[in-house]
């Protein structure tokens, strides 16, 4: 077996988030702490071809994504700038950049069959309105409780949003784990009392395993794939350098691709099938 690389991109900035779109799109938001400037970036998530490039809002950096779904991004504003709280609803197209409408006064919660559920925060209370998916007038004010919010918002995620179960997230190795239930070629590492912050993901018949060393004043982060039936590695590389710091959330699985960040600036998706 061989592992195929689809593609890699960067911007050379910061990669901090990623999110995939309901018609195939990845979101890269990358940031540049610089110039105080975030920027993202939309490409078709099988060619790696481009969809936007370096966009940015008129505020550009204290903006964020709630959600990519049928072609539409919404971002957000902070309340302000020390605060995570997010505020306002900007519904850009996803193919030309332009603005489609917005709202000042709501909060985006979620979508689901063809309305925003938004809120306005109250004193003791969250306000719920819903608002047309594709124009962003208002329908109608409602009156919901916890538990059926988060009934709706479950419903909006299994049927129309980018299925949660398709992701495969990093699990942290426990040192209670015995060698033997590990490939060979892990195994020796794992073994290896140097090695640091172990974590995997089980992919079919596939490890996918990271872990880190410090050498020379440095910690590295390296990353493994071994082939069971060779016993070569089908992927080996280090794919963070720091000055002790360990980077988590550098890779992860959607559907049959391995996506990979490397020294935090370099996003590479292999096929595992």
């Amino acid at each position: 077996m061989r592992l195929k690389k689809k593609f890699s991109f960067t911007d050379n900035n910061i990669i901090w988030r990623i999110l995939l779109g309901t018609n195939n799109e990845l979101v890269i938001e990358s940031r540049n702490e610089n110039s105080r400037e975030v920027f993202f970036n939309i490409l078709n998530f099988d060619t790696g071809k481009p969809i936007l490039s370096k966009f940015q809002l008129s505020e550009k950096y204290w903006s964020g994504i709630e959600e990519v779904k049928d072609g539409i991004i919404f971002f957000h504003k902070y309340a302000k700038p020390d605060l995570p709280a997010h505020t306002g609803i900007i519904a850009i197209d996803i193919k030309t950049g332009s603005e489609i409408w917005k709202n000042e006064d709501y909060s985006y919660l979620f979508s689901f069959e063809g309305k925003v559920y938004a809120y306005r925060q109250l004193f003791d209370k969250r306000e719920y309105h819903l608002l047309d998916f594709y124009t962003g007038v208002e329908l109608e004010t409602v009156e919901l409780n916890n538990m059926e919010i988060n009934t709706l918002r479950e419903n909006a995620e299994t049927y129309e949003g980018v299925n949660p179960r398709e992701y495969k997230f990093p699990i942290v190795l426990s040192n209670k784990i015995s060698p033997d239930l590990l490939p060979p070629q892990i195994s020796a590492l794992y073994t290896n009392n140097s090695m640091q912050y172990c974590e995997y993901i089980l992919f079919e018949n596939l490890y996918i395993f990271s872990y880190n060393i410090d050498k020379a004043g440095r910690k590295y982060q390296k990353l493994v794939i071994p082939d069971t039936n060779s016993g070569k590695f089908l992927l080996e590389k280090t794919i963070n350098k720091t000055d002790g710091k360990i980077v988590p959330d550098s890779f992860f699985v959607y559907q049959n691709s391995l996506i990979l960040i490397e020294h935090k600036k370099v996003l590479t998706i292999f096929n595992l099938k």
